[in-house]
Parts: C-alpha cells; structure tokens; sequence
C-alpha cells in the first residue's frame, strides 16, 4: 500500500506537467489569427445606414418669423461736400550750429595683477 501510494505521489507530477507542457502553439496561432481577421472585417466594413445627428441644419430650411413686423428701410443720409484745403506746411526755423568741442588727448591706463 505505502508502495502504490510513493508511486502514486511520483506519477502524478510526472502526468500533470506532461499535459501542462504539451504543444498549443499551432492553436493559439490559428486562434489569433482568426480574431486579428475578425477585427479587419469589422474595420473594413462601412455603416450600414447613414447616421444624422439631431443637431445638424443639414436640408433644413429657416422658418420665417412671422411674429417679428419686417424692418423700415432706413433712407440715405445726404452729406455735404468736404473741402478739401491744403494745410500750410511748417517752415523750417533757423538754427545756428553748436560749436563742438576742442579734441582733447585721451591717456589710459590700466593694471594687471601679477604674482601667483
């Protein structure tokens, strides 16, 4: 009894990653496949009727106002001829030139500090 159980207990391990472990590849491929062709039918596919918003003023035409009484058409204003009169130009004012002052020489200096 205590041998078919130690059998038991080795074998179960063995049975159960053997079937964890099997090759599922090709189904999963097939399965991705299958849905990726799924969801470019549904892209490709176009609106089966065309959709109007409630919102849109598309074919609709204005309804007259008939409570508001049509507006008087205002009359033209007649103006009066503007003169045009040249206005007089400014004349220039004389000034005598400012005397600039005398060159002068310029010494300069500077320092360097030295040392380390």
């Amino acid at each position: 009894m205590k041998r078919r159980m130690m059998t038991l207990l080795l074998a179960m391990p063995l049975m159960v990653s053997a079937a964890a472990c099997s090759d599922r590849k090709d189904d999963r491929a097939a399965l991705e496949k299958d849905e990726m062709d799924r969801q470019l039918d549904l892209a490709l596919q176009s609106d089966s009727t065309p959709v109007t918003y409630n919102d849109t003023a598309v074919g609709v035409e204005p309804v007259p106002d008939v409570k508001a009484p049509p507006r008087p058409t205002p009359k033209p204003v007649t103006r009066a001829p503007q003169v045009n009169t040249p206005r007089p130009t400014p004349r220039p004012q004389r000034t005598e030139p400012v005397p600039s002052p005398a060159p002068t020489t310029r010494s300069v200096t500077s320092t360097a500090p030295s040392g380390t």
